[in-house]
């Protein structure tokens, strides 16, 4: 009775600890079959236990990881290649409302009689690849800043001179136009062109002002 009783023990404890595991953990058959889905699982996926037990485990996957799965489990019964067996991958899961999710998925085997059993360990890794993803936008918009630095810098320099070649312009315009009284409508017209041009510049000043106090952060 004692024996009895201390197995029964052990296997309330076993229970337990996969039971309140944070991952979650599913045992199928050689043919696919779920045959335990623990709680963790349950949120996940958002199957209850009794909903998946019985049932082909590819119901946890979107297309094509379906075909793929049965084909796993295939090749290892056949040939007793350990594909993706004990190897950690990503994969996307499927829940029940038929939404997808990226998971860390990681598969045992073990014999219980003559049958070969396999423990799938599952790991939600939507947070971190969110955060990947914030992480990788950072550094894309610290690039961009660092791209719009410099070229504010060197497109200032750039407008910098061209704007004092254009006074210096503007200077042999207007001692031109003293001293050519003949020919003081073209040059009027000249000095009217560099105005224009001075107005654009100045725009132009100010929007690489803005650029660079934008960047800068």
């Amino acid at each position: 009775m004692g024996d009895k009783g201390g197995a029964t023990d052990e296997q309330t404890r076993l229970k337990s600890i996969v039971e309140t595991a944070v991952d979650g953990i599913i045992t199928i058959d050689d043919r696919g079959i779920i045959h335990s889905f623990n709680a963790a699982a349950t949120r996940l996926f958002g199957y209850a236990a009794d909903e998946v037990i019985g049932t082909d485990a590819a119901m946890l996957m979107p297309a094509p990881c379906k075909d793929q799965h049965d084909g796993y489990l295939k090749r290892f019964i056949e040939s007793g290649i350990k594909e993706n067996i004990g190897i950690g991958r990503e994969v996307t899961g499927q829940r029940k409302d038929g939404s997808t999710f990226r998971m860390r998925f990681a598969v045992g085997a073990f014999w219980h009689g003559d049958q070969k059993w396999f423990t799938g360990i599952v790991h939600d890794v939507t947070e971190q690849k969110q955060a990947e993803e914030r992480a990788m936008q950072s550094e894309r918009l610290a690039a961009i800043g660092q791209v719009m630095t410099v070229l504010t810098h060197e497109s200032r320099n750039a407008l910098q001179l061209s704007q004092a070649n254009l006074e210096m312009l503007v200077v042999e315009l207007e001692e031109l136009q003293k001293s050519n009284s003949a020919g003081n409508s073209r040059v009027a017209e000249a000095l009217d062109f560099t105005e224009r041009i001075q107005m654009a510049q100045n725009r132009l000043q100010l929007l690489f002002n803005e650029l660079r106090d934008f960047a800068a952060p």
